[in-house]
């Protein structure tokens, strides 16, 4: 929906005028309408060439009647002018926060497709699907588990690939004891996580993903001791 706009900034009695592409789709009740628009705020000051509005606008629909903001980029002519040279497409906004991965980088980097599923459920748990969440949580443990294994013994691909992840962490990590003993209680978790009746009522997803840190923790650390001899093992010629 084109709707032409002024824009206001702050510390300024500076206007520019645009044309905006508005969605009229309502966020919050999903019908469209022509919305109420209350202000278009600059978010940076008039001398700024690249900028960005904010428009206050309120759904227009009686059932609904909320408001929100839709921000555009735009660019002026220069720094001292009002002409408008380009209008961008709107910023998504989203009111949920974000969840990062903060997992070490040489993990992510290791195991790209533990790295997709993991970040996959991070979204998943960001919008409040908890339930889809920790399917996806106990599904990532299962790729970091079997990827790392193949990892330090690449021949050993097709056996791990055909076994249940439990006897994998019991017969494939015997070596590492920590990592063994976290990916288990992941794994426990994570499987009430998929079933239709929980067996570890006293545990939720974030004890799993308190586990699943923890065993990423360990696995980098393992990773860089290999990374330590590879270095050390090096002519010093």
């Amino acid at each position: 929906m084109k709707r032409s706009i002024t824009i206001h900034y702050p510390s300024s009695n500076n206007n520019s005028y645009a044309e905006f592409n508005l969605d009229e789709f309502c966020p919050h009740c999903g019908k469209p309408g022509a919305h109420i628009l209350y202000e278009a705020m600059a978010s940076k000051l008039f001398n700024n060439v690249t900028n960005s509005v904010g428009i206050f606008l309120k759904c227009s629909r009686s059932e609904c009647n909320k408001f929100h903001i839709q921000e555009f980029p735009f660019t002026k002519y220069k720094h001292d002018s009002s002409n408008i040279t380009e209008v961008g497409d709107k910023i998504p906004y989203t009111y949920r926060v974000k969840l990062e991965n903060t997992l070490p980088s040489i993990v992510n980097n290791t195991f790209p497709a533990f790295k997709e599923i993991y970040e996959q459920s991070l979204e998943a748990e960001a919008q409040g699907l908890d339930q889809i969440a920790g399917i996806g949580y106990r599904k990532s443990i299962e790729f970091l588990i079997k990827e790392y294994v193949i990892h330090q013994n690449p021949a050993s691909v097709d056996d791990v690939k055909s076994k249940f992840l439990g006897k994998v962490i019991k017969e494939n990590l015997s070596e590492f004891p920590k990592i063994q003993t976290l990916a288990t209680a992941a794994v426990w978790i994570g499987n009430d996580e998929t079933h239709f009746v929980r067996v570890h009522d006293d545990k939720d997803i974030q004890d799993m993903k308190d586990f699943l840190t923890a065993t990423a923790l360990f696995i980098s650390a393992e990773l860089k001791v290999e990374e330590a001899i590879e270095f050390t093992s090096r002519s010093k010629s």
